[in-house]
């Protein structure tokens, strides 16, 4: 399966590549460095940069196009709002080429530290967050939204707990391990959650607990 991600370079972003390349997938990067390129390449996982050379997103384009799912793992970081987000770009390219299968990662819940970096603009931040995630929502894809509680580096349990709904908030925080897998489960899993899902650790088995949330 050939999956492009967006936000590969984070901490997220990187376990969710590194489980896709691990499990025999093709992990493509979307990166805005060609630096960034090169690394991923270099760990055996290709790359798309997001180069001033290529006026007409050609590169991108195709990579979409090839494309059988796309992720975005750059939830803690900031969007711009209307049609010019990256998140709305994607998903228009997705819905323009086929891509059907689109997974969000949208962080509700900025950390200390990022709540004192975004400062004035935190309820704007909050607000772009929410203009990203309906726009999605009012797609055509293949779409699953997931809010999960605030990400630490904790091993691996294998477990999480889902809450779905119009509206579901995460219960406690999880590890970016368990988040990266559940993000792994939702791409190659034979049907598409389409849902909004708060994924907070948890006791239930990642697989057992996404094949109960109804399609």
């Amino acid at each position: 399966m050939n999956v492009l991600i967006m936000g590969v370079t984070t901490a997220l972003g990187t376990q969710v590549a590194d489980l896709l390349h691990t499990d025999g997938h093709d992990p493509v990067g979307l990166v805005p460095r060609t630096e960034q390129a090169i690394e991923l390449r270099a760990r055996g996982i290709a790359a798309v940069s997001l180069t001033k050379d290529d006026p007409t997103h050609t590169a991108i384009m195709q990579a979409v196009a090839d494309a059988d799912a796309m992720v975005l793992a750059t939830g803690t970081g900031p969007y711009t709002s209307g049609a010019s987000s990256p998140m709305v770009q994607l998903m228009r390219a997705a819905e323009a080429v086929g891509t059907r299968r689109f997974v969000l990662v949208n962080a509700q819940q900025p950390t200390d530290a990022a709540r004192t970096a975004l400062g004035a603009r935190l309820d704007e931040y909050l607000r772009e967050k929410q203009e990203a995630e309906l726009s999605l929502r009012e797609s055509n894809l293949e779409w699953c939204v997931l809010r999960p509680g605030l990400l630490d580096d904790s091993p691996s349990t294998g477990n999480i707990s889902v809450q779905a709904g119009d509206d579901p908030w995460p219960e406690t925080g999880i590890g970016r391990a368990d988040l990266a897998r559940t993000i792994y489960e939702l791409v190659t899993m034979d049907r598409a959650v389409r849902a909004v899902l708060a994924v907070s650790a948890g006791a239930t088995h990642i697989r057992r607990a996404l094949e109960s949330i109804p399609s």
